[in-house]
């Protein structure tokens, strides 16, 4: 039983993040079952598990539903990610080994094939690794799983954005310079690289929200959800609404 649920997890997981299963769509477990060929026991327990990830949530009168992605939660987890990674950086070139670190640089030789969809869901279960394995070597294993949560809960606004313009030359050096950084133990210059690569990647879907034009930044938009009047004013500064 364990390695089913293992894999209707897995698969449920992907289909959330790569928004096979929209943001906010209900998820009607005997439906569920019936597509994974399964019982509706692991279907339950996979949902669980991503409810505690904040991919899943339980609605009164609705049940099971994909969560919302909204404007000021992709903030929030972008700021709390900087903060966690900045740390796990900081650490692990105090503290990891010479193995640590090169296990690093080895887990930041990865890119996708841009229009090649699910290349976009390997790439970012590589990219999660890659940056995992920097908050292992920080020998902090709390702080280390509270990343992966972070860039799990961002990977399905990522899935989106990756879509839009073709950095992956872009985003391969990044992940290689921050590493070479850390094998350096040089820990301005990694600061540097990993503020650079979180900005970049936080202004992209910013300014995929401006660009009217595009019917991927569209798509993308669609999925956004605005819960606030906060939220409302800054799109309207944006000129989306």
């Amino acid at each position: 039983m364990d390695t089913i649920v293992e894999r209707v997890y897995s698969r449920l997981k992907t289909d959330v993040t790569n928004c096979t299963i929209n943001p906010g769509q209900r998820i009607v477990q005997s439906k569920l079952a019936k597509d994974y060929g399964v019982g509706l026991t692991p279907i339950r327990e996979a949902l669980h598990r991503l409810i505690q990830e904040g991919l899943v949530r339980v609605e009164p009168r609705r049940g099971y539903i994909v969560s919302p992605i909204n404007l000021s939660e992709i903030n929030e987890l972008y700021e709390y990610r900087i903060i966690l990674e900045i740390g796990a950086v900081k650490l692990a070139i105090e503290r990891g080994s010479y193995s640590d670190l090169q296990k690093i640089m080895d887990n930041a030789n990865f890119t996708y094939c841009y229009g090649d969809h699910a290349s976009y869901s390997q790439f970012l279960q590589y990219n999660t690794i890659f940056h995992k394995s920097i908050a292992l070597a920080s020998k902090n294993y709390i702080l280390a799983v509270s990343l992966e949560t972070v860039l799990d809960r961002l990977s399905r606004v990522n899935y989106l954005a990756i879509d839009i313009v073709d950095n992956a030359e872009e985003i391969c050096r990044e992940h290689k310079e921050l590493a070479a950084a850390i094998i350096a133990r040089e820990f301005t210059k990694a600061e540097e690289s990993l503020k650079a690569q979180v900005n970049r990647s936080l202004n992209k879907i910013t300014n995929t929200l401006i660009n009217t034009n595009s019917l991927k930044a569209q798509k993308m938009r669609l999925f956004i959800v605005v819960e606030s009047a906060e939220e409302n004013q800054y799109l309207k500064k944006l000129g989306r609404t």
